[in-house]
């Protein structure tokens, strides 16, 4: 009997890719922007409004006619079935179109997007792997995959009979996801070759649009018809997406020959002049006002995509407006007065042959508990919209953790900058109770977490990977395939850890976590989003309030006493969306507290690294 590569589908890989995949896409424009010396307020503006559009056209262009009656009859806006890449490349170029034109954007930018868009695309088909969307037909070939039970290839097999309902496992497919990587990471290649021989501005982005296209048309041969949102109809031998994108490929072929052989000037290669500040963040906040309208609308991965796009973009509005405080006529004399203590204070350090960095260093012996009582529901079923079957079931979840820790932490006052590494143990018990006959699950929790993490005076960022028997009580949970929910919990061998701060710490700040907090983020305090403050102070004090995404609420700090000791509690509370179900409770609590005993106080010079 052959043996395929059997693929656990478990864990959040899908939107771990898909925010990493938007984050590096991000990353790389917000550089290329500024390699190019764009006005950069406008550029992050543009940048808001293709995110938001692309987004929203991934799920546009794959809504039934006939489910738009929803927006005109009860107000709202229809889900969307699936996802369509071209549907985002769609709405996310008009997007850029608008913009330019309302943003009075007189920069060539398309060629800014040449290399991120086949990057993109390859990271997020990893966590389309992972989790079997996007999947292929089946084979028989060695490096075919399979996929369990409650995923899209046994679940779409299992309708069309290929499978019994014993089997466990589908028939093995083409790694069709790992098929369009390969060819996209190829893409990136001959876009870095070709990217100095190419005459016109504008030529390298419609050379990457012919790769991308050419890419999916190939791969299209190999991708299941059910794996596809809309454009998976056959006529022949091609698909409906192979049909359109033919002709496409032909028209960006001409226009693109066509310019290299009519070279021109192209557009003005001045950095041209910036929106006002004033207005730019009337725009921004009008901006984050239409993303909290349409929350609801957009899924969780995407909720998440867009406040890391807001984020970024409030640290980068924030550095403009420091930029922008100081009258013109007395900015050398602010920046005299901000240079001069720096220069003073270095007069007092020690003399060394060799330039020196001063330092502070300290271990930190880390000792907490969380526990927690909610409710939450988990739903089954088949079908879009209103013509959705499903079943669904409601769960009590209990938890109670334990955890210590041991971190290594060394300061740079002078720079304002901070780096600590450790590691962590976690254990602890679970107990989930399906709500219709009271079937209870009880499971025990161990898990070690090696991290680290950065700080400086407007950024921080940090991460690391949880291993062990872990559980992740999921926000509500909606999935394709049939059966009774059995669980509203999630169980996993390994899960990332990611931590992303912007804004002035002191004072005011916004940032992100996922599976990020002491003593443990697993299994309640999944997903945190907030707003802090230092309290003016420096020594690492902080208050934040925000929300998990959803609609509960937490309230968390960190208070350093006498620079030994840290406090860290942390309570949250919300009505969780179960209105109408007997016995349940609308109103739950989760409650963590964390100390810190720090020991080993060092401080010197080292040469820099």
């Amino acid at each position: 009997m052959e043996k395929f590569l059997i693929l656990s589908a478990t864990g959040p890989w899908y939107e771990f890719f898909y925010n990493l995949a938007l984050f590096v896409a991000l990353g790389v424009l917000i550089f290329e922007g500024w390699k190019r010396k764009f006005p950069m307020l406008k550029w992050v503006l543009l940048l808001i409004i293709s995110r938001i559009l692309f987004i929203a056209g991934t799920k546009i262009v794959t809504i039934p006619g006939y489910d738009w009656m929803l927006l005109f009859t009860q107000f709202r806006l229809p889900e969307a079935p699936g996802k369509s890449l071209l549907g985002g490349l769609l709405f996310g170029g008009a997007g850029l179109l608008a913009g330019c034109y309302f943003l009075k954007f007189k920069r060539n930018i398309t060629d800014a997007f040449a290399i991120v868009l086949p990057l993109g695309i390859a990271i997020q088909r990893m966590g389309c792997f992972l989790t079997g969307c996007c999947f292929g037909k089946t084979c028989s070939l060695p490096w075919a995959v399979q996929y369990p039970v409650n995923t899209l290839p046994h679940y779409h097999q299992f309708n069309d009979q290929l499978i019994s309902y014993p089997d466990a496992l589908s028939l093995p497919v083409h790694p069709v996801q790992l098929y369009e990587m390969g060819g996209m990471l190829a893409a990136l290649f001959l876009l870095f070759y070709f990217r100095k021989k190419l005459k016109r501005d504008g030529s390298l982005f419609l050379f990457s649009l012919i790769l991308i296209f050419t890419v999916r048309f190939v791969t299209e041969f190999f991708r299941d018809a059910h794996a596809h949102a809309i454009g998976g109809e056959m006529t022949g031998l091609l698909n409906t997406t192979q049909i359109f994108l033919i002709p496409v490929i032909l028209l960006v072929f001409f226009i693109l020959r066509f310019r290299e052989k009519h070279i021109s000037t192209g557009f003005q290669t001045i950095s041209g002049k910036d929106i006002p500040l004033t207005p730019a963040f009337l725009l921004f906040f009008l901006l984050a006002l239409v993303f909290f309208t349409l929350k609801n609308w957009f899924t969780f991965p995407e909720r998440v995509a867009l406040i890391l796009t807001f984020l970024v973009a409030f640290g980068i509005f924030g550095f403009q407006f420091i930029g922008q405080f100081y009258r013109a006529p007395y900015k050398w004399a602010y920046l005299a007065g901000f240079v001069l203590p720096f220069f003073l204070m270095a007069q007092t350090l020690p003399y060394s042959s060799s330039d020196s960095v001063y330092v502070k260093k300290y271990k930190s012996l880390k000792f907490g508990i969380a526990t927690g009582k909610f409710e939450n529901s988990h739903n089954i079923g088949t079908g879009d919209g209103c013509d959705r079957v499903s079943q669904t079931e409601y769960f009590k979840q209990k938890y109670t953790v334990a955890a210590a820790a041991l971190e290594f932490t060394e300061e740079q006052p002078i720079a304002r900058t901070e780096f600590t590494y450790g590691a962590k143990l976690m254990l602890g018990s679970h107990n989930e109770t399906r709500i219709s006959d009271n079937k209870e699950k009880n499971s025990f929790l161990v898990g070690v977490t090696p991290y680290a993490s950065w700080e400086s005076n407007w950024l921080g960022f940090g991460g690391g990977l949880h291993f062990g028997n872990l559980s992740f009580i999921t926000e509500n949970l909606q999935k394709d395939g049939s059966g009774r929910p059995e669980s509203g919990s999630t169980f996993v061998p390994v899960y990332p850890q990611l931590y992303m701060r912007a804004g002035l710490r002191r004072w005011i700040f916004a940032e992100y976590r996922l599976a990020d907090h002491f003593p443990s983020a697993l299994p309640g305090f999944r997903q945190q989003l907030a707003l802090g403050t230092g309290l003016g102070l420096d020594n690492g004090t902080n208050l934040r309030l925000g929300f998990n995404t959803d609609a509960i609420y937490f309230l968390s700090g960190r208070f350093p006493i006498e620079n030994k000791i840290v406090l860290e509690p942390m309570v949250l509370w919300g009505k969780f969306p179960i209105y109408n179900y007997p016995d349940t409770e609308k109103y739950s609590y989760q409650f963590s507290f964390g100390l810190s005993y720090r020991f080993g106080h060092s401080e010197g010079y080292r040469s820099p690294r």
